[in-house]
């Protein structure tokens, strides 16, 4: 399990099947991103978001499947608001953490 942080993203690699923590501090945008950057081929990972989300588990409720092959998911965020923390839960998977502004916004 890695605790890691970023001002608006953070970009990393789970070490084996645990949970990795990200903090991003600065919510200057309005949407947050999530992506697998897993090979065609590869497996989904799992994840939580929020200002103190819960452990993500495979399958669990209110966790968020995250697609390989460059998949994402993103979530809209109030910008301004205190640091999102995003936990993932995988095995082995390349991802990145992002805050950016939605399109049109």
């Amino acid at each position: 399990m890695a605790t890691l942080t970023g001002v608006q993203a953070k970009s990393a690699t789970l070490t084996s099947t645990t949970v990795d923590t990200i903090t991003l501090s600065n919510n200057r945008g309005n949407l947050l991103t999530v992506v697998n950057r897993a090979a065609a081929g590869g497996t989904a990972f799992w994840c939580t978001y929020g200002p103190a989300p819960a452990t993500p588990t495979a399958g669990g409720d209110d966790c968020y499947p995250v697609p390989p092959d460059f998949g994402s998911i993103s979530f809209r965020i109030r910008p301004g608001v205190a640091a999102t923390v995003v936990k993932i839960l995988g095995n082995g998977h390349d991802y990145t953490v992002m805050i950016t502004d939605a399109p049109g916004t």
